[in-house]
Protein backbone atom coordinates (compact mmCIF):
# COMPACT_ATOMS: atom_id res chain seq x y z
CA UNK A 1 0.00 0.00 0.00
CA UNK A 2 1.55 3.33 -0.93
CA UNK A 3 0.76 6.44 0.97
CA UNK A 4 -1.44 8.38 -0.35
CA UNK A 5 -3.80 4.93 0.00
CA UNK A 6 -2.85 4.76 3.59
CA UNK A 7 -3.84 8.36 4.25
CA UNK A 8 -6.96 7.61 1.93
CA UNK A 9 -7.60 4.27 3.94
CA UNK A 10 -7.34 6.65 7.33
CA UNK A 11 -9.44 9.38 6.33
CA UNK A 12 -12.46 6.76 5.04
CA UNK A 13 -12.32 5.47 8.77
CA UNK A 14 -13.17 8.68 9.48
CA UNK A 15 -15.96 9.88 7.84
CA UNK A 16 -18.34 9.62 10.38
CA UNK A 17 -17.10 12.30 12.42
CA UNK A 18 -16.77 14.84 9.68
CA UNK A 19 -19.62 17.19 9.90
CA UNK A 20 -20.16 17.15 13.25
CA UNK A 21 -21.31 20.49 15.23
CA UNK A 22 -19.93 19.92 18.16
CA UNK A 23 -16.05 18.21 16.99
CA UNK A 24 -14.06 20.02 13.91
CA UNK A 25 -10.86 19.09 15.19
CA UNK A 26 -10.13 15.53 14.06
CA UNK A 27 -7.02 13.61 14.07
CA UNK A 28 -7.57 12.38 9.67
CA UNK A 29 -4.07 10.38 10.20
CA UNK A 30 -1.58 9.29 13.18
CA UNK A 31 1.85 6.86 12.02
CA UNK A 32 2.38 6.14 15.35
CA UNK A 33 1.02 2.36 14.36
CA UNK A 34 2.01 2.22 10.88
CA UNK A 35 4.33 3.06 7.94
CA UNK A 36 4.68 6.16 8.22
CA UNK A 37 4.98 6.67 11.98
CA UNK A 38 6.69 10.34 11.58
CA UNK A 39 3.44 12.13 10.54
CA UNK A 40 0.26 13.33 11.79
CA UNK A 41 -2.31 14.76 9.65
CA UNK A 42 -4.80 16.92 11.40
CA UNK A 43 -8.09 19.06 10.41
CA UNK A 44 -8.78 21.93 12.27
CA UNK A 45 -12.07 23.38 10.61
CA UNK A 46 -11.08 24.15 7.23
CA UNK A 47 -7.33 23.50 7.80
CA UNK A 48 -5.17 20.78 7.32
CA UNK A 49 -2.12 20.48 9.47
CA UNK A 50 0.47 18.20 8.77
CA UNK A 51 3.25 17.66 11.56
CA UNK A 52 5.95 15.77 10.51
CA UNK A 53 8.29 14.39 13.58
CA UNK A 54 11.73 13.22 12.25
CA UNK A 55 14.06 15.28 10.65
CA UNK A 56 15.43 12.29 8.67
CA UNK A 57 12.31 11.80 6.83
CA UNK A 58 12.13 12.02 2.95
CA UNK A 59 8.95 13.63 2.66
CA UNK A 60 7.58 15.27 -0.49
CA UNK A 61 5.39 18.35 0.69
CA UNK A 62 4.38 19.46 -2.85
CA UNK A 63 3.51 15.66 -4.19
CA UNK A 64 1.49 14.75 -0.62
CA UNK A 65 -0.07 18.45 -1.50
CA UNK A 66 -1.40 17.38 -4.72
CA UNK A 67 -2.31 14.27 -4.06
CA UNK A 68 -4.37 15.03 -0.43
CA UNK A 69 -6.05 17.93 -2.10
CA UNK A 70 -7.50 15.08 -4.87
CA UNK A 71 -8.66 12.49 -1.78
CA UNK A 72 -10.44 15.51 0.03
CA UNK A 73 -11.84 16.63 -3.08
CA UNK A 74 -12.89 12.85 -3.75
CA UNK A 75 -14.49 12.53 -0.86
CA UNK A 76 -16.43 16.48 -1.01
CA UNK A 77 -14.41 18.15 1.78
CA UNK A 78 -12.97 21.59 1.02
CA UNK A 79 -10.03 23.14 3.07
CA UNK A 80 -9.39 26.74 3.05
CA UNK A 81 -5.60 25.85 3.65
CA UNK A 82 -2.70 23.14 4.30
CA UNK A 83 -0.22 23.73 7.29
CA UNK A 84 2.85 22.20 7.65
CA UNK A 85 4.26 21.99 11.55
CA UNK A 86 8.15 20.27 11.95
CA UNK A 87 7.83 18.56 15.11
CA UNK A 88 11.38 16.75 14.91
CA UNK A 89 13.81 17.58 17.52
CA UNK A 90 16.36 20.50 17.06
CA UNK A 91 20.14 21.00 17.81
CA UNK A 92 19.36 24.76 17.27
CA UNK A 93 17.23 25.77 20.72
CA UNK A 94 18.51 29.50 19.62
CA UNK A 95 16.11 29.13 16.74
CA UNK A 96 13.06 26.59 17.79
CA UNK A 97 10.67 28.44 18.32
CA UNK A 98 10.70 30.11 14.74
CA UNK A 99 11.40 26.53 13.26
CA UNK A 100 8.07 24.96 14.76
CA UNK A 101 5.86 27.68 13.61
CA UNK A 102 3.30 26.31 10.81
CA UNK A 103 4.12 26.92 7.59
CA UNK A 104 1.36 27.80 4.84
CA UNK A 105 2.06 25.48 1.92
CA UNK A 106 -1.46 25.89 0.06
CA UNK A 107 -4.45 28.49 0.40
CA UNK A 108 -4.84 31.00 2.90
CA UNK A 109 -3.84 31.89 6.48
CA UNK A 110 -5.71 31.42 8.89
CA UNK A 111 -6.86 34.66 10.63
CA UNK A 112 -5.88 35.47 14.50
CA UNK A 113 -9.25 35.13 15.69
CA UNK A 114 -9.82 31.69 13.95
CA UNK A 115 -11.38 29.28 16.26
CA UNK A 116 -12.06 25.44 15.88
CA UNK A 117 -14.14 23.26 18.56
CA UNK A 118 -12.76 20.14 20.31
CA UNK A 119 -15.26 17.90 22.71
CA UNK A 120 -17.76 20.83 22.38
Amino acid sequence: MNKMDIFKDALDKRKHLLGLQSETCIRLFSGIFGEEETLTIDLYGEYILLQNFSAESQFDEQSFIENYLSILSQNKIEVKGILIKDRSKSADLKNLMEVRKSRLVYGVIPSDDYTVMHNG
